[in-house]
């Protein structure tokens, strides 16, 4: 006799997965599963249990779940065979028992029946003893046909469990076998087999149909003249729909090209022991914050039975900075035996894609095992998932995740199986949509040789790996099932809840549409939401006569398929939102003070200060912020290693005339953070800080006086930037009104500040700062002076050179500068290079100047922007109104002097006229000229610079987030 350790290849039929077995495999599979004494059920189906599933989630959930699904069928086999299936073949109910209780007696296996008549039972026993000589009947239980009592239904499960029987017959028809199994298959050893009307037609009391009609297909129209009076319903209501279904499935089909892969039968009686010999894998486990639970998957992993041969390595990543889960690794590590490596690593970026990937780039291995740290996983896990991937040719393999529930819960959580991730029979393929990583074997070929890795940008919004499963899928990964390889899950309390399974819903449906979107499949958003409304609507309607028995699980069901709905919709209007980060909970110091700080977007020079507050003790901050990029700004800023949470807002762009001494106009980007009382009332800060006087902090002003908690308004304002109407002068003293204390950012913002009623004791200084230290490493680089040399080979070999930095818009004064240089003389012109650095609508003013002196050198890395002040002899800032002009500090810390106008923020504080800087007044044509051209010709420029230099230093993002810690202090008492 031949064992298998699986079920041959399993092919979708309208939605339900069919093994392609024949008498034979099947009866083998069963025998060997009787003799390891396993629990397992097969469902033997027909076009009836097949179609019925659809609109019966209980047998659904029977079929998807069983360890075999036979094609009780003709039609079901033609189906298998039109997928691609060739060696399809009608596997009957009542046959396949025949064949199965032949190969018992051989083996001299325990056998028991559940269900038939009482007096037709006697002669099924009579036949079975007579021609299964070998078999030991060890129990037979009669149930009533009425629905059974609790009492009663413990009662026959009881009996069966103490008779310990290998295999289990039963006879109670669909659907109530297949649900019947699957719910008893945990709580009674042995295989269970159902088979419908076999205890009858065995007995003798029912007739069969002749062969030649069986193998017709025409069994139902036999049965039907046989017993029209119960039949003719259920075909009629069952075989015009399985029709439709499997011609739109065939079409499907054809349209996608779809190629089924066939098993290597060869190679299928192979035992994972030496199937895997000489492999090297990868277990990779993510972990943050929860030592407890790691503990149990890595003492679940430890007694695991492993392949022989198998090189096996464990790779902890803890993405908790304080490295919480350290002592549950050393702890392991004292008890762990035969693996190449443990090895533990803190990911600093609180960002799953990161600590994912973190895992991978530890070296190359012949496949990637991921598990989840709330997991633990099965005696026979490993085995399992390695002998499916090879059986299969698979790319990836994706296990079952069944739910661990406490005792905190109500019985709807488990009866709903809302926790549980199910999969079909081994060997099933699957979709990129049924995929995640949490139960995932991936062939190592995708990120070694192809270089695939979870996309950080999701690794805080959800999603990341359903993304990375869809990008391959799209590059032609194949995906199978392992239900046997599987894992269980533990479910907190905080989840157990209705709230948590809408809110993952609602996440859902927006991951499901973003994913989508990056494939090539067609995407009908709306056509899909209609589906999903209609699906709630039906689903919930079902779901009410249950309501009053306190079954509320389908009526739940029914009510998530909303959320899932407008998850998708909202995700369809707002892409943007599908990508939205979400804060790790900050539980390392938990007497620290909970900040919220509300900005419109995080930029390159502001995370300094943000990363510097985050690493105080006494601080658990948070920053929401409006957008990831408004429309001028082409930054990529990497906010992963931030706590950073995305409100939901909407976005506009709006455009304003400043009439100053040099009249401008400019296009800004404004925000309606709707979302944010919500996100604040779920965080609960202390303290909020709000960045300027608009509607961000109109909505944090409202949520701190109905919390009674404290606001701080971070408002930088120049000179020019203060004008107002008297509306808005009204707006603006009602906000600053709120605050506890208000941050301004130098001189001139103190000056509009007090002008405007605030009081000087409320006013906190904390003047704007750029990333020094990473300027200053730059610059000591051993390569450093060979760059500087480079850039003024190419743009000043034989000239002075002067650096305009910044966008290209009217508000920088681009217009003005070009003015006054051309006013020059020739001859001092003649002397200087002036280059533009940046871009922007006024670029076409740069390219039209055609001459030697003007070049435009456009957008530059960051990286690089230190060889560029040091190669230059002079920065100037020719701006219209900037409310502080962080280029200035960005040329005085590499020692470069500026000429800056005056209408700068920066102005009061860097720029002593002649000995830190230089002045501009570009309202004046006449003294601007006149200046550009005394300072082009100075001799004091070095000097100058050095000045510069040496008074910059106190201007760094830890004095400027020091002067925010002291503001959270005042405004939190």
């Amino acid at each position: 006799m031949r064992f298998t350790t699986y079920p041959s290849q399993s092919t979708k039929v309208t939605g339900i997965a069919l093994n392609s077995v024949n008498y034979d495999s099947a009866s083998d599979q069963i025998i060997h599963w009787a003799k390891h004494k396993q629990h397992r059920y097969v469902c033997i189906c027909n076009v009836h249990s097949v179609t019925s599933s659809s609109w019966t989630p209980q047998l659904q959930r029977a079929l998807n779940n069983a360890d075999m699904n036979t094609a009780d069928g003709i039609p079901l086999v033609w189906m298998q065979r039109a997928l691609g299936v060739n060696g399809a073949s009608r596997v009957y109910g009542p046959t396949l028992m025949l064949h199965t209780l032949e190969k018992a007696s051989a083996e001299k296996l325990r056998v028991a029946f559940y269900g038939g008549h009482e007096e037709r039972m006697p002669k099924l026993l009579a036949k079975v003893r007579k021609d299964y000589p070998g078999v030991e009947i060890v129990e037979s239980v009669i149930p009533p046909f009425r629905p059974l009592s609790k009492e009663e239904d413990d009662c026959y499960t009881e009996q069966l469990a103490k008779a310990q029987a290998d295999i289990i017959f039963v006879g109670i028809g669909c659907p109530k076998q297949e649900i019947w199994m699957q719910a008893h298959s945990h709580r009674i050893q042995g295989v269970m087999l159902g088979v419908g009307a076999a205890f009858d037609f065995h007995a003798g009391a029912v007739e069969q149909a002749p062969a030649h009609i069986q193998s017709m297909g025409l069994e139902w129209a036999f049965r039907l003249y046989r017993e029209p009076k119960r039949l003719f319903r259920r075909y009629l209501s069952t075989n015009p729909i399985f029709v439709l279904r499997a011609a739109k499935q065939l079409l499907q089909a054809k349209l996608a090209r779809r190629n089924f892969q066939q098993l290597n039968y060869q190679q299928e009686d192979q035992m994972a022991s030496s199937i895997m010999a000489a492999k090297h894998v990868a277990i990779c486990i993510a972990t943050y914050q929860r030592p407890l639970l790691l503990s149990d998957l890595l003492s679940s992993i430890n007694q695991c039975k492993r392949p022989k041969g198998m090189q096996i390595e464990i790779r902890i990543i803890d993405n908790d900075c304080n490295g919480s889960a350290q002592a549950a690794v050393d702890a392991f590590r004292e008890q762990a035996h035969g693996y190449q490596s443990i090895t533990y690593t803190i990911e600093p970026r609180q960002n799953i894609a990161h600590a994912r990937n973190a895992a991978i780039d530890q070296g190359e291995a012949d496949a990637y095992i991921f598990v989840d740290d709330d997991e633990t996983v099965s005696t026979n896990w490993l085995m399992q998932l390695a002998t499916t991937a090879h059986n299969h040719q698979a790319d990836a393999v994706f296990g079952p995740v069944q739910a661990k529930l406490g005792n905190y819960t109500g019985a709807w959580q488990e009866r709903g199986r809302f926790y549980a991730k199910d999969v079909p029979t081994t060997g099933t393929p699957l979709d990129w949509r049924e995929t995640r990583t949490s139960n995932t074997w991936v062939h190592g070929t995708w990120f070694n040789q192809r270089n695939f890795r979870f996309d950080a940008k999701l690794g805080r919004s959800g999603g990341s790996d359903s993304d990375l499963f869809a990008r391959m899928a799209e590059a032609g990964a194949v995906y199978v099932s392992s239900k046997e390889a599987s894992v269980e899950e533990f479910v907190p309390a905080d989840r157990a809840t209705f709230r948590w399974l809408c809110k993952r819903a609602y996440r859902n449906g927006l991951i499901y549409e973003r994913n989508l979107r990056a494939t090539s499949e067609p995407n009908r958003p709306l056509a899909r939401a209609v589906k999903r409304l209609c699906a709630a609507t039906l689903l919930s309607l079902r779901g009410i006569p249950a309501l009053a028995q306190l079954k509320p699980e389908h009526f739940i069901r029914g009510l998530l398929k909303l959320p899932l709905m407008l998850g998708g919709l909202y995700a369809t209007i707002a892409p943007a939102s599908t990508t939205r980060h979400v804060a790790y909970r900050n539980t390392s110091n938990p007497g620290a003070k909970r900040v919220a700080f509300l900005t419109n977007i995080v930029s390159p020079y502001r995370k300094p200060v943000f990363k510097a507050l985050e690493s105080m003790d006494d601080i658990d901050l948070r920053v929401f912020v409006d957008t990831a990029n408004e429309f001028d700004r082409d930054w990529d800023v990497h906010m992963d290693d931030l706590p950073i949470e995305q409100t939901h807002c909407f976005s506009w762009q709006q455009t304003e005339l400043t009439q100053a001494p040099t009249p401008f106009t400019q296009k800004l980007t404004k925000h309606l953070p709707y979302g944010l009382p919500y996100q604040l009332k779920r965080f609960s800060p202390e303290v909020v800080i709000s960045l300027e006087l608009g509607l961000r902090t109109a909505f944090a002003a409202v949520y701190c006086k109905l919390t009674r908690t404290e606001l701080v308004i971070w408002s930088y304002q120049s000179r020019i930037s203060a004008g107002q109407s008297k509306l808005r002068r009204l707006w603006r003293t009602a906000l600053l009104k709120q605050a506890s204390s208000v941050v301004g950012m130098g001189t001139q913002a103190r000056e509009v500040l007090l002008s405007w009623g605030v009081p000087a004791e409320k006013i906190i200084d904390a003047p704007n700062a750029a990333d020094q230290a990473n300027y200053l490493i730059t610059l000591n680089q051993d390569k450093t002076t060979r760059h500087i040399e480079a850039l003024r080979e190419v743009y000043a070999p034989n000239q002075k050179l002067a650096l305009v930095v910044g966008r290209l818009i009217p508000l920088k004064g681009i217009e003005q500068i070009i003015k006054n240089w051309n006013a020059l003389p020739p001859k001092v012109r003649a002397e200087w290079k002036l280059v533009f650095i940046g871009s922007g609508p006024l670029d076409h003013l740069i390219k039209q100047q055609n001459v030697r002196e003007v070049e435009l050198a456009g957008c530059v890395p960051p990286q690089s922007m230190p060889y560029w002040y040091a190669a230059a002899d002079l920065h100037i800032f020719p701006t219209c109104g900037d409310v502080w002009g962080l280029v200035v500090n960005e040329a005085s810390i590499c020692g470069t002097p500026t000429l800056c106008s005056k209408y700068a923020g920066c102005y009061d504080d860097l720029i002593q006229d002649g000995k830190t800087g230089f002045q501009l007044d570009l309202a004046s044509d006449e003294d601007s000229v006149r200046k550009l051209q005394a300072v082009l010709q100075s001799s004091k420029l070095h000097e100058v610079g050095q000045a510069a230099q040496q008074a910059i230093r106190s201007y760094t993002p830890e004095n400027m987030a020091h002067s925010f810690k002291q503001a959270i202090a005042s405004g939190g008492h």
